[in-house]
């Protein structure tokens, strides 16, 4: 008779004991994503990019970072160190990565525009001049950045002066390298997609695709 009253009082204490040491760790996972003075810049189910607090780092508030929420786990993506950099937006997320814009800033006023990314769960990063080399200096401003996961990938549109006032680029940089795909004034960067690892978007004569690599 005894024993069958104890029965209640172990289960009791069994469910205790599991509510104590399931609990919290769950807590701690997710509020790892959400450390104190930070801002969320863009978030998925899987991810968070935050920019972290001006104490993180000799860059100030600029410094963001990505999140994986089911670990908790957070990786830098940037601004790259000693090089005058910031990082702001466009922001992209695909599955576990997460990605944004990159200013360099050099001497004589040169500005050099890198697109950014890392995947937070492996670490695996990339960082690709955007438009080429020869337009180094020149004032690009971003408007649309794609990640394609599956290869690590990028995708780009941008838009740079030019004698007409405006000067559409699409570009691409994966394991073939860092490459504008088209650029001028019939390229209609708002219609870039990304779909698995086809690019398409629409110029002057209609519908084009790229494959990412």
């Amino acid at each position: 008779m005894i024993k069958l009253r104890l029965v209640p009082l172990v289960l009791m204490l069994v469910f205790l004991l599991l509510t104590v040491f399931s609990g919290p760790a769950g807590a701690r996972a997710g509020a790892g994503c959400s450390p104190k003075g930070t801002k969320t810049l863009a978030a998925s189910p899987q991810v968070r990019l935050y920019r972290g607090p001006a104490s993180q780092s000799a860059h100030g508030s600029t410094t963001l970072f990505g999140c994986l929420k089911s670990s908790g786990k957070t990786r830098r993506l940037g601004p790259s160190k000693g090089q005058g950099a910031s990082m702001s937006g466009p922001f992209a997320l695909k599955a576990t990565w997460v990605g944004a814009i990159e200013d360099r800033r050099g001497g004589k006023g040169a500005t050099q525009v890198f697109a950014a990314a890392r995947d937070i769960q492996t670490g695996s990063a990339k960082r690709c001049l955007v438009g080429s080399t020869d337009q180094a200096g020149r004032l690009l401003a971003v408007r649309v950045l794609l990640i394609d996961a599956k290869v690590g990938a990028l995708a780009w549109a941008a838009i740079t002066p030019s004698a007409t006032g405006r000067a559409p680029l699409i570009g691409v940089c994966d394991s073939r390298g860092n490459r504008v795909l088209d650029s001028g004034p019939g390229v209609e960067i708002e219609t870039l997609e990304l779909r698995g690892s086809t690019l398409s978007w629409v110029n002057a004569a209609g519908q084009r695709t790229a494959q990412l690599h």
